[in-house]
């Protein structure tokens, strides 16, 4: 188990605050086009993404009958991508929640919560929630390793094992745990598997750490600026007790 400490460069390729509301029947998809819009200078492009669906009838002797309704609009998201740079934060907006994204340079997660609490104050005014019910953090790190074989138990404290009656060599694994925390509201999924794109020069393990609590609280961010943190500790714990200091001496 590797000892938590700052990583210079963190193995970080997506980290993000999601968090869930109780809102009313009134409150419309349409009407938090204008939360969207409050940040357009600063994440100037846009997207409106749709949602498809398809009814399928089983008619016997008439065969199948298919209706595809026309796409809906399922949420709004703004990055702040231009046409010669990529995007490295971003911004979305449901009907029932909000996301905040950090994809590349992340800057910490001071900085990721106060983008989260500055989207959650004009999502509170115009959606107007009856209780904030879920929130959630999810960090996808890239973790490299050597070209030469690797013995995992010298990177991952939760790698993959064989019998050993068998060859010692792993060309592929992919793992799902389902964590609790102290609280039993408080849980967690560690996803973690094998990986080699065409353009990386090393394979690498992807750790996907999903860490959530289904809590009821009022829609206020001081409410819930204390479970945000717990969830950041068990992720913070799950991260580094995942990973020898050995794996991690490169980010350092």
């Amino acid at each position: 188990m590797a000892e938590q400490c700052l990583l210079r460069k963190p193995p970080i390729v997506e980290a993000l605050i999601d968090i869930r509301f109780n809102v009313p029947v009134t409150t419309k998809l349409a009407d938090l086009r204008a939360v969207c819009d409050f940040f357009a200078a600063e994440f100037p492009s846009f997207e409106e993404k749709t949602m498809s669906s398809a009814r399928i009838e089983f008619r016997g002797a008439e065969g199948i009958k298919v209706e595809t309704p026309h796409p809906k609009v399922s949420h709004f998201v703004r990055n702040d991508g231009a046409a010669n740079s990529l995007a490295t934060r971003s911004i979305a907006i449901q009907r029932d929640g909000i996301t905040v994204s950090h994809i590349s340079n992340y800057g910490g997660w001071n900085d990721i919560v106060a983008l989260a609490s500055r989207l959650f104050r004009q999502f509170i005014q115009v959606a107007n929630p009856i209780a904030t019910i879920r929130l959630g953090a999810r960090y996808i790190n890239k973790i490299e390793l050597p070209l030469i074989p690797v013995d995992f138990d010298q990177y991952f404290t939760c790698g993959p094992k064989l019998p050993p009656s068998v060859p010692q060599v792993v060309f592929d694994f992919h793992y799902r745990t389902g964590v609790a925390g102290e609280s039993p509201l408080l849980k967690a999924w560690i996803n973690q598997y094998l990986t080699r794109k065409v353009t990386d020069h090393f394979p690498s393990v992807m750790l996907d750490i999903d860490v959530f609590l289904s809590e009821r609280y009022p829609p206020i961010w001081n409410d819930i600026a204390e479970p945000l943190e717990k969830i950041h500790d068990l992720k913070n714990r799950l991260f580094f007790g995942s990973l020898t200091d050995l794996a991690l001496d490169v980010y350092k």
